[in-house]
């Protein structure tokens, strides 16, 4: 996912079988990484404040209620096999959505990588010009169409998404003018795609790329 990360042999088919890691995407997050967070304190490689025993408890709690209402208790009322079966569909679908509207904005070959410097650690350089990064680790796709906007929740005008999280989608593309204005003023890269699907091929093209670096 980025050309900073360890290159393993795997990676040179990343571009065939991605489908099906980002449908699996949500249950990997919620039944593995989640926990793996509580241990560590850490999301990716930044660190965050340690968790007191009673917010992991509420944590780990929650998350076998969760296994209590959407598991447990529909297999007492059908088959097991078909709850199981509903369960991760219902997830797949969902991991699926999230990760083709999200992910190809922050995956592509027009996208900035940034890598901390000597003496530096990747939060502090993030830290250091946390719009612009924002702005250059971003794309838009589909700028112009109303169906998209609707259809994305505004995420498809995700740089001015990430800027301004709090402005209603409807009026993200009012705020786009002024952003993309205002970094032709200071020069700052803004990159944006015409269509979804150019985007799509891109995200491909990046993966197989990124995968068979030496």
């Amino acid at each position: 996912m980025s050309p900073n990360f360890k290159l393993k042999k795997g990676h040179k088919y990343q571009w065939l079988y991605f489908p099906f890691l980002y449908s699996i995407g949500i249950v990997f997050i919620s039944h593995v990484e989640d926990y793996k967070r509580l241990i560590s304190s850490k999301v990716g490689e930044l660190k965050h404040k340690k968790w007191s025993n009673k917010e992991i408890l509420f944590q780990v709690s929650l998350k076998i209620l969760h296994i209590f209402i959407f598991l447990v208790l529909p297999c007492t009322l059908y088959p097991v096999l078909n709850v199981i079966s509903c369960y991760f569909l219902v997830y797949a679908l969902t991991s699926l959505g999230i990760s083709f509207i999200f992910q190809v904005s922050h995956v592509n070959t027009k996208t900035y990588f940034p890598k901390a410097q000597k003496n530096q650690t990747q939060e502090d350089q993030l830290n250091s010009d946390n719009f612009i990064h924002q702005i250059k680790s971003t794309v838009n796709y589909a700028p112009e169409s109303k169906i998209i906007l609707f259809l994305c929740g505004g995420v498809n005008l995700h740089i001015e998404h990430h800027l301004f999280p709090h402005i209603p989608y409807r009026e993200l593309p009012n705020v786009r003018k002024i952003v993309k204005q205002t970094c032709k003023e200071y020069s700052i890269p803004y990159i944006e795609f015409d269509s979804y699907f150019s985007l799509l091929i891109d995200h491909i093209r990046f993966l197989k790329m990124n995968g068979n670096e030496n």
